[in-house]
């Protein structure tokens, strides 16, 4: 059984980078990208992925509030993190927020798959 996700993530390049990890990885299919919190929730509230990777550092709403609400709708999903921050605040704060882990964006490709794969 394929693994939905879900990217939100402001930079596009790296938005870019994760959709390709998450279409070449033969147990997950991507459900979409989106760059802000706003639109994010919206979607991903309509089209409930299995998995939502989620940046701290968004435009607007920041990351780790984004996954309070998305919790707050669908208990469910399975956040994971993705940042360039090793900062152990933040990465509590969203640990406390909901979400199920946190990756580093230098992670390489298989990490992330792997990462992805075992919160499901």
């Amino acid at each position: 059984m394929s693994i939905s996700v879900a990217i939100v993530e402001d930079d596009l390049g790296v938005q870019k980078a994760l959709k390709a990890i998450v279409q070449r990885a033969p147990n997950l299919s991507f459900d979409g990208a989106y760059s802000n919190a706003a639109e994010a929730f919206e979607r991903i509230v309509t089209n409930c992925p299995d998995v939502a990777l989620v940046d701290i550092n968004l435009p607007g709403k920041n990351g780790i509030k984004l996954v309070s609400e998305l919790k707050a709708k669908l208990p469910k999903l399975h956040v994971m993190m993705i940042t360039v921050y090793e900062d152990g605040d933040q990465i509590f704060a969203a640990l406390q927020a909901g979400a199920s882990g946190y990756m580093l964006k230098r992670s390489q490709p298989e990490e992330i798959v792997q990462g992805i794969e075992q919160l499901c």
